[in-house]
């Protein structure tokens, strides 16, 4: 899946050790400040994110290169938060 919005990528929060207060938006927040800032819609870019409180899933439309990052990032996280 190449190419701009040609992919998305959920996931539940509680898999990544993180509290359910507003991890969503901080995550989101960290996210969009850390992967090529200049993409997401908020700053004139194609991508997007979204987060869901009622299922703590975030649904993401990036480049597939952003999509490595932000997985990358996730990784981290998770490693961080054990």
């Amino acid at each position: 899946m190449g190419g701009q919005g040609g992919g998305m990528m959920g996931g539940g929060m509680g898999g990544m050790g993180m509290q359910q207060r507003d991890t969503g938006e901080e995550l989101v927040d960290l996210i969009q400040t850390t992967v090529a800032p200049d993409s997401w819609e908020e700053n004139g870019g194609p991508g997007s994110i979204r987060f869901f409180r009622t299922n703590y899933s975030v649904i993401i439309r990036q480049t597939a290169e952003n999509h490595e990052e932000i997985a990358d990032v996730l990784r981290q996280l998770g490693r961080v938060n054990r």
